[in-house]
């Protein structure tokens, strides 16, 4: 075996580059001599362009949390401004202006703005620390990094907390600056009901809109359909969004009966608070509703994904036992001589994996026995196969690479050797693909041709297969003492070699489901937040329930089952719009490896059961408020 890699040290007044360029000179073909900066560079670019679909994922999920927390202050000032109508108009009454009255308002949201961008950039710079240190438990060290504030995170956390604030606070505060004095000083302080407006059948065009992007996505040859999906996706959660009430309609009817039944009268004023202010409740369903759907979509992608890895692997799976390294790192391949030794083993193969340089480009290679191949491998060789004439050393190519350099059954290939040297290779068979985890690969050579092509010490997979009627303890124990000095190398059965790689996709979407818990906290307290000022809102009407006889129990409750209300239709439309998103997302990922469209109905039957106990746990504070206002002060109250 040769070398695969060297650094060469310089001395303090030499030009790195230039040496670098003399270095080049003598070295064989395929390695390239650069300068530490040059590697550096080539290295921090490869981090990003794997890194960039972690920072875009991050990027969205923060973008559905600013959606989430836009529609929570919009419900808050539209309930602010409805409280201070009288005073607003008592504003305009002396001369105050509309121009005033708005600006007022969202100098109001200015100032929460900056504060909530505040808090929010100390809160997130606590988190990161938190989340190095997490990672640093969990065995990822990421070294001397330690998190930083940068302008660019102040400057954007500033921006966007105050112009997400003003936005949401924009219609209240043109509502305000509208609304004639003489109309706001003679009405109740508490909203009555409202009308729907436009918005919810602008919401039901986008809907249908965002239906028919979808159908094309599916069943149409349109370009690129994950795109069509997307746009259908955004325009459907969008429409959703202005038109919650409209389209749950049916389930608040349901519930609304439901009340009527279980709970009499509370019931039946719980039902009509919960409708008298559609578009306020649309905007608590919807923050609910966003964090739901999401997650749903998360769940089913999760149950097909891991799916169809097990199934996968479970077929492609060969042999009684593995011995495989833990992150892919390639191990010492005297384990395999120490394997053949053990009592009971009745064949071992051994895989190895190497690069060869072919036109400029690295290409994978694969090392192995035409018995192994066949054996211990699920590679359908569909031409051919791996064995030569005494000749040129033989060699399988997939399909693909031979189309791609035009080579087909008995043809020569030559790759270059690490010593400088070359060797020629006949092709003798023809592969689709596969026969991992992980692949073999574009080239798949015997033993004795990978010995010139790559490192022979180094193995990157063992295949064990036992005698009938051997004791698979005993073999097991055997293979564990062959690799107890290599703590990164694991013995696994099949079941155990597949729940393992299954277990690494599972850890990944447990991640996912920790970012999106963060919008349903945001939700939950959207409910609490509207509930309570909705309470101080209804002070006069809740006094004069009481007046008229509720208990405060029943004052509770009436409060409870409006959360509950609101809680449910959020959960029960993010869990439709879930399940449609889950189930397109999965049927266009077909072609790339999640085959098995799984949806786990309990699991989403649960997210809906336990955002109604959410919806109780909002309703306390509230409850308890509104049951402990004096009845004659709550009567006075203008």
């Amino acid at each position: 075996p040769g070398f695969y890699a060297a650094w060469v040290q310089t001395e303090p007044e030499a030009d790195p580059a230039l040496v670098a360029e003399a270095v080049q000179e003598i070295l064989p073909d395929g390695f390239v001599a650069e300068t530490g900066d040059a590697l550096s560079d080539t290295i921090q670019d490869q981090l990003d362009v794997g890194l960039g679909f972690v920072n875009t994922f991050l990027l969205v999920f923060a973008g559905i949390a600013l959606l989430v927390a836009t529609l929570l202050i919009l419900n808050t000032f539209s309930i602010l401004v409805a409280q201070r109508s009288r005073e607003l108009a008592l504003l305009r009454a002396i001369g105050a202006t509309r121009a005033q009255v708005r600006s007022s308002v969202l100098t109001e949201a200015f100032v929460v703005g900056v504060i909530g961008a505040t808090v929010g950039l100390f809160a997130g710079y606590g988190l990161a620390w938190g989340i190095l240190g997490a990672m640093r438990v969990f065995g990822i060290d990421l070294g001397t990094a330690v998190p930083t504030f940068t302008w660019q995170a102040v400057v954007a956390s500033y921006t966007i907390g105050i112009l997400i604030t003003v936005v949401a606070a924009l219609l209240p505060a043109r509502k305000a600056s509208r609304t004639r004095p003489v109309e706001a000083m003679a009405a109740s302080q508490q909203s009555g009901p409202e009308r729907l407006g436009g918005l919810p059948l602008l919401g039901v065009g986008m809907i249908e809109i965002g239906i028919a992007a979808l159908i094309c996505a599916l069943w149409l040859d349109v370009p690129q359909p994950l795109v069509w999906a997307g746009v259908g996706a955004v325009l459907l959660l969008v429409g959703m969004v202005f038109a919650a009430v409209v389209v749950g309609g049916p389930l608040i009817w349901l519930f609304g009966h439901a009340y009527r039944a279980l709970f009499g009268e509370v019931g039946r004023l719980a039902r009509l608070n919960s409708v008298r202010q559609p578009r306020r409740t649309a905007a608590t369903a919807a923050t609910l509703m966003i964090g739901l759907a999401l997650v749903a979509t998360v769940a089913i992608l999760a149950a097909s994904t891991t799916t169809s890895i097990r199934d996968r692997l479970t077929a492609d799976q060969r042999g009684d036992f593995t011995i495989s390294p833990v992150a892919y790192q390639p191990f010492d391949a005297s384990v395999v001589e120490s394997a053949r030794e053990i009592e009971g083993v009745e064949a071992v193969f051994e895989f190895f994996r190497g690069a060869a340089i072919i036109d400029g480009e690295p290409v994978q290679l694969t090392g192995t026995s035409e018995e192994g191949l066949e054996r211990a491998s699920s590679l359908e060789v569909v031409a051919g196969s791996l064995s030569g004439d005494g000749g040129a050393a033989p060699v399988v190519v997939s399909t693909d690479f031979a189309d791609e350099q035009g080579l087909t059954l008995g043809e020569l290939l030559e790759l270059p050797t690490p010593t400088g040297g070359t060797v020629e290779l006949l092709v003798t068979g023809l592969h689709d693909g596969g026969g991992g985890p992980p692949p073999l690969g574009d080239l798949i050579v015997d033993l004795d041709t990978y010995a010139q092509l790559g490192d022979p010490s180094l193995v990157q997979r063992v295949v064990v297969f036992t005698e009938a009627g051997a004791d698979l303890s005993t073999v097991r124990e055997g293979l564990e003492d062959a690799t107890a000095e290599l703590p990164t190398v694991v013995v696994a059965d099949v079941a155990e070699f597949v729940e393992a790689r299954v277990g690494q996709f599972q850890q990944i979407f447990s991640i996912l489901y920790a970012l999106l818990a963060l919008a349903v906290v945001i939700s939950v307290l959207g409910i609490v937040n509207t509930l309570g000022l909705s309470v101080m809102e209804r002070t006069r009407e809740v006094g004069l329930l009481r007046a008229v006889g509720m208990t405060r129990p029943q004052l509770r409750r009436m409060v409870t089952l409006e959360s509950v209300m609101v809680a449910t239709l959020g959960a029960t439309l993010g869990v439709v719009l879930g399940g449609v998103f889950g189930t397109v997302l999965v049927t266009l990922l077909r072609d790339d490896g999640i085959e098995t469209l799984v949806v786990p109905w309990l699991q989403l039957g649960v997210f809906v059961v336990v955002a109604a106990l959410f919806g109780v746990l909002a309703a306390v504070g509230p409850a308890r408020r509104a049951s402990r206002l004096n009845v004659l002060e709550s009567i006075a109250t203008e």
